[in-house]
Formats: structure tokens, sequence, C-alpha cells
């Protein structure tokens, strides 16, 4: 599924399909994105929503993600991230919060594929 399926605000939309183009591809900085929260559940309330990401990535390319948040800061999106390693959620690292409220996407190759 595209960013766009995703039912979120265009300015949602376009900042993470920025963002997935720049952390994927044929070196991926991360192994798995899910959006959570109101973007999730097609509630996002403009002013007072944030766009709830969790991402799965190893430590190495942390700096690259850092610096790519850097770049695409402004923009009126107010992000709230969670990242955790791989071997963090082997170890059960991921609480439940992190899914309860959301929809979760799994990055492909750029895209965003959807299950309920």
């Amino acid at each position: 599924m595209p960013v766009n399926a995703l039912g979120l605000p265009v300015h949602l939309e376009s900042y993470l399909a920025e963002f997935l183009d720049r952390t994927t591809g044929p070196q991926p900085l991360i192994d798995l994105l899910a959006v959570t929260g109101s973007g999730a559940r097609c509630k996002y309330r403009h002013g007072w929503s944030d766009l709830d990401v969790f991402v799965v990535a190893e430590a190495s390319p942390l700096d690259g993600i850092r610096q790519i948040l850097a770049e695409l800061e402004g923009g009126g999106v107010k992000l709230g991230m969670t990242v955790l390693t791989r071997a963090e959620c082997r170890a059960g690292a991921v609480t439940s919060a992190s899914f309860i409220t959301g929809q979760s996407v799994h990055v492909d190759g750029g895209w965003l594929l959807h299950w309920d």
C-alpha cells in the first residue's frame, strides 16, 4: 500500500513519503515502520495531534536517521518517534502500548504494506 493510501493529511503524507524515500532503498536505514496513534486511525487533528511512528532500525544507521529528521524538520509536522533495534524486539522490549492504538505498516522498498 502506498503512503497516500493511509488517509493522512497531505502534509503528513508528504513528510512520511520523504522520510521513507530517504531511509529505504538499496541500503535501507530502517527495517520496519509503523504509524500508530491518531494518524493510523484516520483521526489526526491539525494543531492537536502529532505523527506517531514506531521504527525498527539497527544502532549503526541512527546518526543517518537523525540527520534526515533534522533536514525534514519544519513543515508543521510534530513527530513522536519510537526507535528500537531488532535485538530489543527479539528481547520483548516492544510494549503493547506501541501498537494498541494503531495500524501497523511494514517498509518494503519504499512502500507501506498494511495489515489489520
